[in-house]
């Protein structure tokens, strides 16, 4: 439940998280010059990627999406509180599931030794508080993009045209998947609310990558000239840590398990459906498999209309 406003932090904050950024610290980079008209800068999109460990199978990109003012005041003090009761000093899925980073403390034994029941039992419990947070938050709703990678490399293989359009990593086709269907989203919604009303811009926060953070920031501006429709409405893109913004480890989850989930798809088909998505999908817009078939169609489609670059999804 959101807490009662005699209880919200004066900075959108926990007095206690000075190493946080907060959506207030954010929202003067993200939407500058948005909130003159009748233009309401509201929606913040925190995105991140998950992949297997070879990064041979799976890449998947995920984000949540939710008004600034649900960010700041429902949903940051409720993630910190969280942290807090356990001691942690960030969630991230990946430590969670194999009890590294902040929870090793939770170990019976350090790494690399193998996990006990017990250990497992009391990580499950953990995460599904910080499932049950992100499921409780009422406007907040995620988005997920899976590349299969090696349908992906098939593709570049036979196709070699389409380099400059999906570039030699898949998270650069998962990255403009994603900005397309967010932004197109946006525009609906303002096309639905009718004359009269504010209209809302989105702004995205991507997790610090530094393999990715340059091709980025400049492949934003290239995807909104050569995608007009679904960049009507996108403000600032803006690369922060993950450690520090708490959006970002919701989204880290998100992606985690859309990621797991999509790999057993393929690769272990007898295995039940996570518990842990089973909670969350409930909250998910949609999730776009991108395997062979769909990126071929969605190449197909843009060398017949032009060869500009990026693509257009």
């Amino acid at each position: 439940m959101p807490l009662p406003q005699s209880q919200w932090p004066r900075d959108g904050r926990c007095a206690e998280a000075t190493n946080r950024i907060s959506m207030t610290e954010l929202e003067s980079l993200l939407f500058p010059g948005c909130r003159q008209g009748r233009v309401s800068a509201v929606i913040g999109a925190y995105c991140d990627e998950s992949t297997d460990p070879q990064a041979q199978r799976v890449l998947t990109l995920a984000a949540y999406t939710s008004i600034t003012q649900d960010w700041i005041w429902q949903f940051e003090p409720l993630w910190e509180a969280l942290l807090k009761r356990h001691g942690l000093s960030y969630f991230r899925a990946s430590d969670c599931e194999s009890g590294a980073g902040p929870f090793a403390k939770f170990r019976s034994n350090p790494l690399p030794a193998n996990l006990t029941p017990e250990d497992k039992q009391t990580l499950s419990k953990i995460k599904t508080e910080f499932v049950d947070l992100a499921i409780s938050q009422p406007y907040m709703y995620g988005w997920g993009v899976n590349v299969f990678v090696q349908d992906f490399h098939s593709i570049l293989q036979s196709e070699p045209r389409v380099r400059g359009m999906l570039g030699e990593e898949p998270y650069l086709i998962a990255y403009q998947v994603l900005l397309s269907k967010i932004g197109l989203m946006v525009k609906e919604f303002n096309e639905a609310q009718g004359e009269g009303y504010q209209r809302h811009m989105v702004a995205f926060i991507f997790d610090m990558n530094e393999e990715m953070k340059y091709r980025v920031l400049t492949q934003y501006d290239r995807f909104q000239a050569a995608n007009p429709e679904s960049s009507t409405w996108m403000a600032s893109l803006t690369i922060a840590d993950d450690k520090k913004v708490l959006e970002l480890q919701a989204a880290d989850n998100l992606a985690f398990e859309i990621r797991k989930d999509c790999f057993n798809r393929l690769f272990d088909r007898e295995r039940p459906e996570r518990k842990a998505l089973t909670r969350l999908k409930h909250k998910i817009a949609i999730i776009y498999d991108l395997d062979y078939r769909s990126l071929k169609a969605l190449v197909d489609h843009n060398l017949n209309i032009s060869s500009i670059s990026p693509i257009q999804p």
